[in-house]
């Protein structure tokens, strides 16, 4: 449709932008939802996620508190990093590096992408994607 309008300017005005997703917290079942997925990632759920802790930002980590049971220390990671801007990112990027390309890890990062926002450099709640 671009280029028919780029052919013929009168077009031009019935182009629409396309609709943003409108962004919201996610809710604590699909944070449990990625904290499980994450568990299943054999690199993530060998020692609890305490690796994948390590290699968020400081400024992610900073404020979670460690839990005993690992799928609420994952579920309050996932948290830290929805609610920080580019925690997302971050998450994807250490998931990615410790899953490889393995499915569970594959998984993982498809739970992420329906629980973040964002397009992946600079998340953040309540921006579109």
């Amino acid at each position: 449709m671009e280029a028919a309008a780029r052919l013929w300017p009168p077009l031009a005005g019935a182009l629409r932008a396309p609709a943003l997703r409108a962004c919201s917290l996610p809710s604590v079942e699909e944070t449990y939802r990625l904290a499980e997925a994450l568990l299943d990632v054999p690199q993530i759920g060998h020692d609890s996620g305490r690796l994948l802790r390590q290699q968020l930002p400081a400024s992610v980590r900073r404020n979670v508190p460690d839990h005993p049971w690992p799928r609420q220390q994952l579920q309050a990671l996932v948290q830290a990093c929805v609610e920080q801007p580019g925690g997302c990112a971050a998450l994807r990027a250490v998931v990615r590096s410790l899953g490889g390309g393995s499915t569970p890890a594959g998984a993982a990062l498809a739970v992420l992408d329906r629980v973040c926002c964002g397009d992946g450099d600079g998340d953040a709640p309540g921006e579109p994607r």
